[in-house]
Formats: structure tokens, sequence, C-alpha cells
């Protein structure tokens, strides 16, 4: 199984704006209507379609209006 790693910011290796960000998305929690917790670590599941051996998404979200 391969695993790929999402881009990003690395936190551990600058605490100090890890700390910073962190405290304006929490004070800014008012404003938000909804949040979902994601990472990148889905292709560790092993969901592949078994017809195009392509790697499925672990959660689909559908908004409705």
């Amino acid at each position: 199984m391969e695993i790929h790693a999402p881009n990003g910011l690395d936190l551990l290796k600058n605490t100090e704006y890890a700390s910073q960000a962190a405290l304006r998305e929490i004070e800014g929690l008012p404003e938000l209507g909804e949040i979902y917790p994601f990472d990148g670590s889905a292709d560790q599941l092993g969901l592949v379609d078994s017809n195009s051996g392509k790697c499925l998404s672990a959660v689909i979200l559908l908004y409705y209006r």
C-alpha cells in the first residue's frame, strides 16, 4: 500500500505559529456554521475501485440548497 502525505505546513516545526493559528480559529468559531475535521490519511483505509484501481474517497459531503 502506498501512503501519500498531505501538503501543508509542519506545525511541529513552528509551534508559535501553530498556537496563534489555533487561537484565531477558536476565536472565530462563533462566525462559523459547521466544522468538519478532515485529514489526509484516507488512503490508509485502502478504499480502491475494483474496476479502475483508483483510490476512493473516504467521505463525500452532499450540499443541498
